[in-house]
């Protein structure tokens, strides 16, 4: 399975949610592979390097717009799971992301101005997956809130905004706390961390992209 973390914005949390989605299919038994496309930053690829041989292994590779359709048609092989950090704004990267996926997470930040943005980037990934389905595969999709409270209103309005849009919005929510950067500088997941909350939550996140594939 192929799973994308994607959108045309950054920092919004893509890198995070990939990494930690990662981490969740390893410790659930899966032989898993993260694919970093920023070949500037390369955060997801210096986070690898920063995983201690203690943790469960997870293969990081980077990629390029170039030569991401056979890194990835070569990985899927080899792997349970390779979870794909998209980069932002790159229209050909994206579209070639989506291509590949079989499920695409699109995190999204409880802002009006995100939620512009995410209307753009479902007519990329609707002409995507027309096209996919035109070649007899599919693509599902789904979007996850990340740094959301509840008790604010504006994150509560954007909530409900996207739903009447008919956006298919996952249950489980990431709040903002300080434990995702601090597991990050040590090249783990949340859920190898100390956080109790920050593990409950995204594991009840990975489980509703987990159940994703299986509808």
């Amino acid at each position: 399975m192929v799973y994308s973390v994607t959108s045309l914005k950054g920092g919004i949390g893509k890198t995070t949610i990939a990494q930690n989605l990662a981490v969740c299919f390893a410790h659930d038994g899966k032989k898993v592979c993260l694919i970093d496309t920023d070949s500037e930053i390369q955060s997801t690829a210096d986070w690898g390097k920063d995983r201690g041989s203690e943790l469960l292994p997870i293969q990081v590779v980077s990629v390029t717009q170039e030569d991401i359709v056979e890194q990835v048609l070569t990985l899927k092989k080899a792997f349970d799971i390779v979870v794909i950090d998209g980069a932002p704004a790159l229209f050909e990267l994206s579209s070639r992301a989506i291509l590949l996926s079989d499920v695409v997470i699109i995190p999204v930040l409880p802002s009006i101005e995100e939620v512009r943005a995410i209307e753009r980037f479902m007519v990329r990934f609707n002409q995507s997956k027309m096209m996919k389905e035109n070649l007899g595969g599919s693509v599902k999709s789904a979007v996850a809130m990340n740094k959301y409270n509840d008790a604010l209103r504006i994150d509560r309005e954007v909530k409900r905004v996207l739903e009447k849009y008919g956006l298919p919005l996952l249950g489980s929510k990431l709040s903002y706390r300080v434990a995702y950067r601090e597991a990050k500088i040590e090249g783990k997941g949340v859920i190898e961390y100390l956080d109790k909350k920050a593990k409950d939550e995204m594991l009840s996140l990975f489980q509703e992209i987990k159940n994703i594939s299986l509808t």
